[in-house]
């Protein structure tokens, strides 16, 4: 899962497409519409829509390690 509850996040993708990069913020799952589409759906405290956990990108101030090589994993080295 992307979010967490509270958090800011940017819509990365999605329809329509007015919406990606709209910063929201997202405040519970929505556990009926979840189970109806198979995936984390959030509702939003900024507007009445509601957001598939991945089609967001929170934004986090953190001091600690980026977490994105826990998803993504380490690069590898293009050979020359």
């Amino acid at each position: 899962m992307n979010c967490k509850p509270g958090d800011l996040a940017v819509v990365v993708r999605g329809y329509p497409a007015k919406n990606v990069g709209k910063v929201v913020r997202v405040s519970r799952i929505n556990p009926l519409v979840s189970k109806q589409y198979g995936e984390p759906i959030w509702d939003s405290d900024d507007d009445s829509w509601m957001w598939p956990d991945s089609t967001l990108l929170p934004i986090r101030d953190n001091d600690g390690e980026d977490e994105t090589l826990t998803w993504a994993g380490k690069p590898e080295a293009v050979p020359a």
